[in-house]
């Protein structure tokens, strides 16, 4: 009789997550090994979802340990790294999203999982996220191609006005284009009480920009008044990264497709919208804040 051991299915635990998103999260779980678990691989996990009917989770390691055996909540560790997932299958997501006032995950997502371009994006970020380093995480680099194009210090709304219309000119933006990342940083105007900088990103999927800055919000109290804000931008992706502490720098991203629909056509439908608390928290003990 063979003592072969029988084979893993490929969803096996996965079942609840939908179309694109199920198959890059297929990958994640493949590419981290020991560094990744869900309901199956984690009793604290499965209480997670069974108590939440819109959200499931997803439980990731950074560095090389693995995740381990978590049961409960005291067992986490500073390598750990929670994800809280919804998924809205409508055809633009602003109406859907809803704060609920938890920072326990440290990656809050929202998203159409049938769009290959966010569900591609949240690869990355976890990838990015997960890494072996001790530099603060950082949107701009959650590009393929690390996708930085061009960057400038920015203290005040009309500076960071000035550099999105240096980069039409240099880079042959479209004037949808631009009224998108203006209209984004016009809504930032209530979030943002001092600018650092501003990056025009880009690959072969997305051309965003990023904006630096210390908010004039705090979580969780703040949480949904600050996604308000930014839901009345048109963008396709839209992502908040907060350091956690008070008063800390938050970087802003929005993110649009390369190909972009004519806003005589309609508004961009959202897709994902992304905010971020204390992500690499043990990185932070070297370099307390984002890179610039």
């Amino acid at each position: 009789m063979s003592e072969d051991k029988p084979k893993k299915k490929r969803f096996e635990g996965l079942i609840q997550f939908k179309e694109a998103l199920r198959q890059t999260i297929v990958c994640l779980q493949a590419s981290m090994e020991d560094r990744f678990a869900h309901s199956l691989q984690s009793a604290w996990i499965r209480r997670l979802d069974e108590n939440s009917e819109l959200a499931y989770h997803l439980l990731f390691a950074m560095g090389r340990e693995g995740v381990g055996t978590i049961d409960d909540a005291a067992q986490l560790e500073a390598k750990h790294l929670v994800a809280r997932i919804y998924q809205q299958q409508t055809d633009d997501l602003k109406s859907e999203i809803r704060w609920h006032g938890a920072i326990e995950p440290h990656i809050s997502l929202w998203l159409d999982p049938a769009d290959p371009l966010i569900t591609s994006y949240f690869f990355r970020l976890v990838s990015l996220a997960c890494n072996e380093t001790s530099c603060a995480f950082d949107l701009k680099q959650c590009l393929a191609w690390g996708g930085m194009l061009r960057s400038a210090q920015a203290r005040t709304a009309d500076e960071a006005r000035t550099f999105i219309h240096d980069c039409s000119k240099a880079y042959g933006l479209s004037a949808d284009r631009v009224a998108t990342m203006e209209s984004f940083l016009n809504h930032l105007a209530a979030l943002v009480s001092g600018y650092d900088s501003v990056h025009l990103i880009a690959d072969g999927s997305y051309i965003g920009f990023v904006v630096e800055g210390r908010p004039d919000f705090e979580l969780p109290a703040s949480g949904q008044p600050a996604i308000d804000r930014l839901l009345k931008t048109d963008a396709h992706t839209i992502a908040i990264n907060c350091e956690g502490v008070t008063h800390g720098k938050c970087q802003f991203a929005m993110l649009t497709p390369i190909r972009i629909q004519s806003k005589s056509v309609g508004p961009m439908p959202l897709k994902g919208f992304i905010l971020l608390h204390s992500v690499r928290r043990a990185g932070k003990e070297k370099q307390s804040e984002l890179a610039s």
